[in-house]
This record gives C-alpha cells, sequence and structure tokens, in this order.
C-alpha cells in the first residue's frame, strides 16, 4: 500500500514532536541514528505509525530500519 503526501508528513510531523526536534530538521531520508533514537523513541514510532497508517510494526522490523523511510516502507 502507498499512503498519501498527506500520511507521510503527518508521520513525520508527529514522529519530531516525539524526538523533540524540529519539524523542518527531520525528513524521510534522515537517519535514525542522528535523531534522539531511544528505546522510547522506539514505542513512540510504533504508536505514531499505528495512528496514521493504521499498521503495528514489531520492534523487530523496526530495529532493523535504518532511516525514516525505513520506517515508511515496512508499513505499506
Amino acid at each position: 500500500m502507498q499512503y498519501s503526501e498527506q500520511k507521510i508528513k503527518e508521520f513525520i510531523s508527529e514522529l519530531a514532536e516525539a524526538l523533540e526536534i524540529e519539524e523542518e530538521n527531520i525528513s524521510v531520508n534522515s537517519k535514525l541514528s542522528d535523531l534522539n533514537w531511544d528505546s522510547l523513541a522506539i514505542i513512540s514510532a510504533i504508536s505514531i505509525a499505528d495512528k496514521c497508517f493504521g499498521v503495528v510494526i514489531s520492534i523487530e522490523k523496526l530495529a532493523a530500519c535504518k532511516t525514516i523511510n525505513d520506517i515508511i516502507d515496512i508499513a505499506c
């Protein structure tokens, strides 16, 4: 499934808020290792993906992600 640009922007916006990063400093190409990516961020990302995309991503799949785009790809 492909998500609309609006859904992707919503995901990035909510993720930026959860990570306490200005939205303009985060994009689909952002490396998770460059962000405040920790266990709380992982749990937040799971919740945000469920809200925005209607899917629950496993911790194992999320742990393998390197970029925000990787998260969006596994949500599809």
